[in-house]
């Protein structure tokens, strides 16, 4: 089966995802849940890429185990069917796979909501694209461009604006709960912010 491996989309982004045909197996987890939570057993030889692998191997496992999670790290699970869209938000740790055969549409994007995190991530890792969105902002949103060039959004501690995918083979940088290019919380992270 085709689909997507745990991972954060790219960037600081938030991301819709409309289902034209088919259904897919949606999990989601908060961004404060704590990285070694989500991490694949190291003693595995799977496609650490791979959708269904992740699926079979270690949502399987996992599953039963996150009914005892504090309820701020539980994940939410879901399938989709034709017609519906799902949102995620930025920093979100999700991953999907297609039930069957799927058509469906996904675009990331930078709005009010996440420009903060999208600014310091992309500022952090892509300097010219960084160049490109403070003109941007600057032009549409000058109020917001000024906020943010006076104040730029500082990262939480653990913060890894290179991390978006988990990998068993690579040693966590800290014990404390990380975030990709997410900061210190705010409305609509789902971590009691």
């Amino acid at each position: 089966r085709s689909g997507s491996a745990l991972h954060k989309d790219p960037l600081g982004t938030s991301a819709w995802n409309a289902l034209v045909t088919g259904s897919k197996l949606w999990v989601l987890f908060p961004p404060c849940t704590p990285v070694d939570w989500l991490r694949p057993a190291a003693d595995r030889d799977v496609a650490e890429d791979s959708a269904s692998c992740w699926f079979l191997l270690w949502w399987r496992q996992l599953r039963g185990r996150t009914r005892q999670w504090p309820v701020q790290y539980r994940p939410i699970e879901l399938v989709q069917r034709p017609g519906e869209v799902i949102f995620v938000p930025a920093r979100w740790w999700h991953a999907a796979l297609n039930l069957e055969d799927s058509i469906a549409v996904t675009h990331n994007f930078c709005s009010r909501w996440n420009v903060r995190d999208v600014w310091r991530c992309v500022h952090a890792t892509h300097p010219m694209l960084a160049r490109h969105l403070r003109r941007c902002l600057g032009e549409a949103l000058p109020e917001m461009h000024r906020a943010l060039a006076e104040r730029p959004p500082e990262a939480a501690e653990g913060d890894d604006p290179e991390v978006s995918y988990l990998s068993s083979r690579e040693e966590p940088r800290t014990a404390e709960p990380r975030v990709c290019c997410g900061g210190g919380g705010g409305a609509g992270t789902g971590c009691g912010d």
